[in-house]
């Protein structure tokens, strides 16, 4: 073997030591290396690395800097210096090394443009993260991983059709990347695409039995198909054969609640938690509410209660309480009434085929719109962001100061008709042309109802309304995406419930379309009555399937699809007073909210 083939493999070495945790023993073979080839690239990168590792960031720093003086156009000696700074905390540093990457790297720069978005991604700025990987996918179209981690970022967003197009590139590019496979799976069954999800894991798995992401993957498309034998089946071989991989056990804690093996599932998710290594943040989070709800089956609030903190706390600080009455002001100040009285008749697409069941999170949406989607003439089309999509194409060519919604009184019927007209051809794409109705569930489309009203004026808008502080707490001890900022703190959850709830009283007031405004505890108390509301308001015939939503084959891609496959149920009514002893500052902070719900209730409105 001649000398650079000896080399590289005492740099597989090196690899295998950081991989298996020494990186003692990894930097004594790195030194070795880089005293006989001093100009190594790939051996003064590791050194970096493990430099980072072992928190001698100034030391990691000089090394990836002469990484930088030897090859300035290629992005490994950019990427080391930035993680080196990143792991120091020092992410503004970071940020400075990824612009001057930028101007100088011409190899490689989409693999600095997707460390640039893990930066982002730490300070919590997951919007500009996302815009970064998009970045990087368009600027270097041939690297697997930059569609990868565009796919993955995607996918952690709730934005699934874009993360299966991101993956489907990442696999055709790298199909023996079965973490690109297991990842494409994952989206696909979030796009309800379940028989398609089930073929990647099997791909996966004929290549590696023991894949685990594969082996959890497939157990939850399963369950969700309702094979739940087969899944348990899977799930047990993995896991008494030692596996405490995070998809596995989060698979089988989902088994243990349908199967009411509260006790077993907290043992297992426990077990996986105390790991040292193999558990990422997003997993750990993802692992905490899991044990969180199975302490809750077992009517252990107080371990629960921990378990949803613990899980929360893991999230980053982001939500701006101040911008967010601003944005409430502003829609308020946009959408008046005179605007809404003379705009109406005079734009907008005639289409009747959308339905919006909006509302804050966790208050009932899924259960409307699995009533909908029960008729044969309707179609549940689950979160779509539509909306957001068309209104990103307004902001895009617009100066700042005439942004929406600031713009809408200036916008011509002609445009006002397009973006309806846009919005229903998007639906049909999703709903099938067949369709007499097809439901948008996107909660936060609250927002945009006085735009709905004079974009879409025969579409059709049904209020969900729960108890506030069932509200809160309920999204505060589930897992929802980044799009929900205030969806970790008492006091910014009761910020955003007070701003919804004056924003949709405005709405009520100045709306020509008629909204019908469903409460979840009258669902679950008079479910036909309420059905039977539900489906004349949109414009059906009654058909008695409305009544058997639990029974559709749908997979509801959200938090709420394993409540919406049982038939209707009370134990959410008032769960949160099983916790009432920690929520004190969620209900300092909902004021006269709490008070003015119930009273509406009292009063049957």
């Amino acid at each position: 073997m001649d000398h650079s083939g000896r080399h590289n493999q005492q740099l597989d070495t090196a690899r295998q030591h950081v991989a298996q945790g020494d990186l003692e023993a990894a930097e004594r073979v790195c030194r070795r290396v880089l005293r006989q080839r001093p100009r190594d690239r790939v051996g003064l990168c590791l050194l970096a690395s493990i430099l980072a590792q072992t928190r001698r960031g100034d030391e990691a720093v000089r090394t990836a800097a002469r990484v930088i003086e030897l090859y300035p156009a290629d992005g490994a000696g950019y990427i080391e210096m930035a993680r080196a700074y990143a792991r120091a905390g020092r992410s503004d540093a970071a940020e400075q090394v990824f612009r001057q990457a930028e101007v100088n790297v011409t190899d490689g720069l989409g693999d600095v443009l997707v460390e640039w978005s893990m930066v982002l991604g730490l300070r919590g700025n997951h919007a500009g993260s996302l815009a970064m990987l998009q970045r990087a996918a368009a600027v270097d179209p041939g690297n697997a991983r930059c569609w990868m981690a565009l796919g993955s970022a995607a996918l952690n967003a709730g934005s699934a059709g874009e993360a299966v197009e991101a993956l489907e590139h990442a696999v055709a590019l790298n199909p023996d990347d079965l973490e690109s496979v297991c990842l494409l799976g994952h989206a696909l069954r979030m796009e309800e695409r379940l028989d398609e999800a089930r073929r990647q894991f099997a791909q996966a798995l004929a290549v590696d039995p023991m894949c685990q992401d594969a082996i959890g993957g497939l157990a939850e498309v399963l369950q969700s198909q309702r094979e739940y034998e087969a899944a348990h089946a899977l799930l047990r071989q993995a896991t008494d054969g030692g596996s405490r991989h995070p998809g596995v056990v989060l698979a089988f804690a989902r088994w243990c609640q349908w199967a009411k093996e509260y006790e077993q599932g907290v043992q297992i998710v426990g077990e996986c938690l105390d790991q040292k290594q193999g558990v990422g943040p997003q997993q750990r989070l993802m692992l905490q509410f899991a044990a969180g709800a199975l302490h809750e089956a077992q009517q252990e609030y107080e371990h629960a209660f921990r378990r949803y903190r613990a899980a929360n706390d893991l999230y980053p600080r982001r939500f701006n309480r101040q911008e967010h009455v601003r944005s409430t002001d502003r829609l308020i100040e946009s959408f008046g009434r005179d605007l809404m009285e003379k705009r109406w008749e005079q734009s907008g697409c005639d289409d009747a085929c959308p339905v919006f069941v909006l509302g804050m999170p966790r208050s009932g949406t899924s259960l409307v719109e699995q009533v909908i989607a029960s008729h044969p003439q309707a179609v549940g089309c689950g979160e779509l962001t539509f909306l957001h999509e068309i209104l990103s194409e307004i902001r895009a060519g617009l100066p700042e100061e005439q942004a929406y919604p600031a713009c809408i009184g200036a916008m011509s019927a002609e445009a006002l008709t397009s973006m309806g007209t846009s919005y229903v051809g998007r639906l049909r794409d999703v709903a099938g042309p067949d369709a007499v109705r097809a439901t948008d569930k996107l909660p936060t489309n609250y927002w945009h109802v006085g735009l709905i009203n004079l974009v879409l004026p025969k579409a059709r808008i049904i209020h969900c309304r729960r108890h506030p502080m069932d509200t809160c707490f309920s999204i505060y001890a589930t897992q929802l995406s980044p799009l929900y900022a205030y969806a970790n703190d008492q006091r910014d959850l009761a910020v955003a419930y007070c701003e919804y709830d004056r924003l949709m009283e405005h709405w009520q007031d100045v709306t020509q379309i008629p909204i019908l405004s469903i409460r979840y505890e009258d669902m679950v108390d008079d479910l036909e009555t309420h059905a039977r509301r539900i489906i004349e308001y949109v414009g059906l015939e009654w058909d008695d399937a409305c009544l058997r939503f639990h029974e559709a084959k749908r997979v509801v891609g959200t938090a709420s699809e394993d409540q919406v496959r049982r038939p209707i149920y009370r134990s959410s009514v008032e769960r949160w007073r099983h916790f009432e002893e920690y929520l004190g500052r969620l209900r300092e902070g909902l004021g006269g909210a709490v008070e003015a719900y119930e009273q509406r209730g009292l009063m049957g409105s």
